[in-house]
């Protein structure tokens, strides 16, 4: 369980994330080609991930919230 909630909070950091992404450039012959996928991948999901102005919120936040003031 430890090591799950590790790996969340580093995914979740976008500061670690962005470090981890910058270091990938000192891996010799193919730092710089990967850094620039990886990148565009990550700026790609963020975009996915996060919701759009006057988008309806999921039924299953309205369903989170409805258990926690139900106790």
């Amino acid at each position: 369980m430890l090591i799950q909630k590790v790996f969340v909070i580093i995914a979740f950091n976008e500061m670690l994330v962005e470090r981890a992404v910058a270091t990938l450039v000192y891996i010799p012959a193919v730092g710089p080609k990967l850094q620039e996928p990886f990148k565009h991948f990550l700026v790609n999901q963020k975009m996915k991930l996060r919701r759009k102005p006057g988008e309806e919120v999921p039924l299953v936040c309205i369903i989170f919230c409805y258990d926690c003031v139900s106790f």
